[in-house]
């Protein structure tokens, strides 16, 4: 008799707990919003191997399998509430794992958005083909996954932005070697791509190949995707950049050699408009849909609307190389004092620049995603660890950082 009530007070114990673990994940998938301006706001940016949102961060853990940090909490757990899941990874004793953080490990770009997630790639039990990727939608917890989308003839997506209804990405094509095999010799090819999640419609943009096309921004805007392409000028082979690589003088020679386009594509009615070219510059982001770029005598921008080239408010300091950010038309930047061996964040709002923040030393931050309320950055933390960490966007603001610490970055 007492044996049995052990066991009935294990059991208890037992549905406690998975009910606990149970709660404690459904906390972390994403809140159900009214469809409207709310949802046109919800947007999730890729960097790395990492999705950002507002709420939450994807990435593939060295377990092999993909995590979700709560980032109001600073929970990361394991992504899949089975209970009494074993959480075993994908190899070739498990080919189509059951958990499910393990069975979207080989996807990329996966975020929740708008009461779904999402995953690109080739997922376990799927036929695997190097010139096509999918798009897979699922519940928010991973369950019922189905094919949504095929993208044909496109190898490596490496960037993505989930926006309004739509899901934005940049993909190149290249020569791939498979065993003794070549496919596709000596190709070289850049595009980018829009998916409509109302009708899972896909918009293909015009090509750029040849002479190493790049993407070095993608950003969509009332209907209309900006993106930037960065490409050698004629004349410049691949073996010439491979010698120079080699050198010690390389960041040289992609200033003189590089070119760089801005497209505007109108997906809708499958045109795309070459807005600017630059050539001769460093530094070169486009945010915003607006180009920002160095030249020896100083920090410009080019702006999508206007067509018009302007110089910032920066002061070039010899030696130093200042990366810009921009949010909601607002320029950041860091700015180094060598004397005191810091760096002062600067903030340039309608024209005035105003110092919020003072790094501690050696912290090197960098700003990986502004999502909403949430700023992601990678820092060094108080033991030098590298790492992501999260801060309020009102503290952000007010020059008050208080970075917490989301996880190292080799977790």
């Amino acid at each position: 008799m007492k044996k049995e009530k052990n066991i009935k007070k294990i059991l208890l114990i037992m549905s406690i707990l998975v009910v606990c673990i149970l709660c404690m994940f459904l906390l972390l998938l994403p809140r159900n919003k009214k469809r409207g301006d709310d949802s046109k706001k919800e947007m999730v940016v890729s960097q790395f191997e990492s999705t950002f949102s507002q709420d939450n961060v994807f990435y593939p853990g060295n377990d092999n399998l993909i995590h979700i940090i709560d980032t109001a909490s600073g929970k990361d757990m394991i992504f899949c509430d089975k209970p009494n899941c074993l959480h075993k990874p994908q190899s070739s004793e498990n080919p189509i794992p059951t958990c499910v953080a393990a069975f979207l490990y080989s996807g990329q770009g996966i975020a929740l958005f708008q009461n779904h997630l999402y995953c690109f790639g080739t997922l376990p039990g799927d036929d695997a083909d190097v010139k096509t990727q999918y798009l897979y939608q699922m519940d928010p917890n991973g369950e019922n996954c189905k094919k949504i989308v095929a993208l044909k003839d496109v190898q490596f997506i490496h960037q993505f932005l989930y926006q309004d209804h739509y899901i934005l990405g940049a993909y190149q094509n290249s020569e791939i070697i498979l065993g003794d095999q070549i496919v596709d010799k000596d190709k070289q090819e850049m595009g980018v791509f829009v998916v409509d999640l109302l009708d899972n419609k896909v918009y293909m943009s015009e090509k750029n190949t040849e002479r190493m096309p790049g993407c070095f921004g993608l950003h969509y805007e009332k209907g209309k995707v900006y993106y930037g392409v960065s490409q050698f000028e004629k004349g410049i082979t691949d073996e010439m950049v491979k010698q120079e690589m080699a050198g010690q003088n390389f960041d040289a020679f992609l200033q003189e050699h590089l070119v760089y386009t801005i497209y505007q594509y109108d997906f809708q009615n499958n045109t795309r408009t070459p807005l600017q070219t630059l050539q001769k510059i460093q530094d070169v982001h486009l945010l915003e849909g607006n180009t920002y770029f160095s030249k020896p005598d100083g920090y410009f921008v080019f702006d999508k609307e206007t067509k018009e080239m302007k110089k910032l408010p920066i002061e070039k300091q010899e030696g130093q190389r200042t990366r810009l950010y921009v949010n909601q038309d607002v320029v950041y930047y860091f700015k180094s004092v060598p004397k005191e061996n810091a760096k002062i964040f600067c903030r340039i709002k309608e024209g005035k620049t105003e110092e919020i923040y003072k790094e501690k030393d050696s912290q090197n931050i960098i700003i990986d995603a502004f999502c909403g309320d949430s700023i992601y950055v990678t820092y060094y933390d108080e033991e030098g660890r590298f790492s992501l960490g999260v801060m309020a966007r009102a503290d952000f603001e007010k020059g008050n950082w208080k970075i917490r610490k989301l996880k190292e970055h080799n977790s």
